[in-house]
């Protein structure tokens, strides 16, 4: 390549590169929690739990992440920590309204047999409430089930907030079907989130799925 053309196509790249990272935000977060409970089953066997991720996020809506945890072995195959990758769009429709769509693969390293899968997401958002469309699939493509998210936001006086959700499972398999709930109160204290917890579902005959109070401490970075 001519000495001239490398040296003009190099600047270019670079001004490319740098407007790139002047439109893009990396931030990173961590959380401690008495329970790790996912759609109202504790995946930690009740167990506390450790968790992080990474996160980047465009000027133009795109994001990608990772997030790990660790689980309980026994669930899931002899793999004790679940690493999830996602990646997705999301942006402002008009104001107050905003849409989200993504795919999740959610890992279980050293599992045996595997128990990876994926899901693909859409959802929308207006101002306090929010709704979620889940429908997954393992490696093998075969359908899992769908999930439904519904949930509302609300400001409350000294600085605390207050989240209230309903899910709903839908599954593939006979019998699976079930409805999980949330209540939860949120405050920020000296750069650390605090959430208390109530979630409860309408299984009744498994133990990981019962009314549980979960106290969650988070730092955003």
């Amino acid at each position: 390549m001519n000495k001239t053309i490398f040296s003009k196509t190099l600047l270019a790249t670079s001004l490319v590169a740098c407007t790139s990272l002047a439109q893009a935000e990396f931030s990173a977060n961590m959380a401690l929690t008495s329970d790790y409970v996912f759609r109202g089953f504790s995946q930690s066997s009740e167990d506390p739990a450790v968790q992080g991720g990474f996160d980047y996020t465009h000027k133009n809506g795109f994001y990608a992440g990772v997030w790990a945890s660790n689980v309980s072995s026994d669930m899931y195959n002899g793999s004790g920590i679940e690493a999830d990758l996602y990646a997705g769009f999301s942006n402002e429709l008009a104001s107050g309204l905003s849409y989200d769509v993504g795919l999740i693969r959610y890992s279980y390293p050293g599992s045996s047999p595997k128990t990876d899968y994926e899901e693909i997401y859409a959802g929308l958002s207006y101002k306090f409430f929010s709704v979620k469309y889940y429908t997954g699939v393992d490696l093998g493509n075969e359908a899992l089930g769908d999930y439904l998210d519904a949930g509302l936001e609300f400001d409350l006086p000294q600085g605390m907030g207050l989240a209230l959700h309903i899910g709903n499972w839908n599954s593939k398999a006979a019998g699976g079907d079930y409805t999980d709930y949330k209540v939860g109160l949120s405050k920020e204290i000296k750069g650390f989130g605090f959430e208390l917890a109530y979630t409860d579902t309408d299984v009744d005959n498994d133990p990981l799925a019962n009314g549980r109070v979960v106290l969650t401490i988070s730092k955003a970075m």
